[in-house]
């Protein structure tokens, strides 16, 4: 069942797209929550970080997202990567933390 669901979510169309891309693309963070909750935290990142053919990712495409959008999606993450996130904003002047 779990290798069913990284399958559905994973799966990438003509455009190298996968469901995130699409969830991200219609500013449903709703529909991104839902998605990353379906696979294991340890395939979340990897299926965020998935380049279409643009080279965009759905972390591209979720960046303007509201804040607290941001927030709940970069707790689904592993805490690594929300822990590169933290320190790669508290490095620059960035006023936008996304944690």
């Amino acid at each position: 069942e779990t290798e069913q669901r990284i399958q559905a979510v994973s799966s990438l169309d003509g455009h190298d797209r996968n469901a995130l891309h699409y969830a991200a693309r219609s500013s449903n963070s709703e529909a991104v929550r839902l998605l990353l909750s379906a696979v294991p935290e340890s395939e979340r990142f990897r299926l965020m970080n998935v380049q279409d053919r643009l080279k965009q990712s759905a972390l591209h495409l979720i960046q303007n997202y509201p804040l607290e959008s941001l927030r709940t999606i970069m707790h689904l993450l592993p805490e690594s990567v929300r822990l590169q996130v933290e320190d790669r904003n508290e490095r620059t002047d960035d006023s936008c933390n996304l944690l």
